[in-house]
């Protein structure tokens, strides 16, 4: 496999109890926050050496970031999918990883002049609706609010 599962750097396990102090709701709606937030390390993925050093053996483009897939099925980051993993990952705290996230997407406008579709090979002829520059503000928005 060219993906491994590594931890966020800014999740933490009393994330949760964080998240919850902001959050409406009791029981089930507690429950749900708690399992969401805990999903975070489980859709946190970097690749392995082998993709930067033997680029023409895989079909993944190599990050310079950690990334967030959308569900453990799925093997690399999508660009549609990444405009809510950024909006999970701020009400979460995690600004780190949100910051990540944005430059991964703005590290694909420098290196192929866009964001493709994932960050495989076969997606560089294809990208989705452009949400970067709105994912730009929504994370100034969040940090300077």
């Amino acid at each position: 496999s060219d993906l491994r599962a590594c931890e966020p750097g800014d999740w933490s396990n009393e994330g949760a109890e964080r998240l919850l102090t902001r959050t409406r709701g009791e029981g089930s709606t507690q429950a749900m926050v708690r399992y969401i937030y805990s999903c975070w390390p489980e859709l946190c993925k970097t690749s392995v050496a082998d993709v930067g050093e033997n680029p023409g053996r895989h079909t993944l483009l190599r990050m310079p970031h950690k990334m967030f897939v959308p569900g453990s099925r799925f093997r690399e980051q999508y660009y549609w999918d990444s405009y809510f993993t950024l909006q999970g990952l701020l009400v979460s705290d995690m600004l780190e990883s949100a910051i990540h996230l944005i430059e991964n997407l703005l590290f694909c406008v420098e290196r192929y002049g866009y964001v493709p579709n994932g960050t495989r090979s076969y997606y560089l002829g294809r990208t989705q609706p452009p949400l970067l520059s709105e994912m730009l503000v929504d994370l100034w928005n969040w940090v300077v609010t």
